[in-house]
């Protein structure tokens, strides 16, 4: 977990699956925190994004994103793309993850890579 406001959930693969993914960005004011409404094979899913370690938290005229580098910011709102992947809600890998409730939806995680916004 990273940041203040909002709080962002942060990995540091450096090798992760390639497939393209995104969604509308949205602020949850309860966890504090943005949950990613994607679409995951033709269902549309609520999932809980996971930042490259170098994405910062970002506000930006009374609105809560993430600061991108080599890309610029991107705040609620917004729908973004990159390659990465889908983790279920059970992923072991997430089991002790600091996140709150709210945070945690049952579509699960949406992993984003490094580098790879469009």
């Amino acid at each position: 977990m990273k940041g203040e406001n909002p709080k962002i959930l942060v990995h540091n693969r450096e090798l992760a699956e390639d497939m393209l993914v995104g969604g509308r960005l949205e602020y949850i004011a309860d966890g504090d925190c943005l949950v990613v409404h994607a679409d995951k094979g033709g269902v549309e899913v609520t999932v809980s994004p996971i930042w490259s370690k170098d994405v910062q938290p970002a506000r930006e005229g009374g609105k809560r994103g993430v600061e991108v580098p080599n890309f610029g910011t991107i705040l609620e709102g917004a729908t973004i793309k990159a390659s990465g992947s889908f983790w279920e809600a059970d992923d072991a890998r997430m089991k002790d993850a600091d996140i709150a409730r709210a945070c945690r939806p049952e579509g699960g995680f949406i992993v984003l890579n490094a580098g790879s916004f469009k």
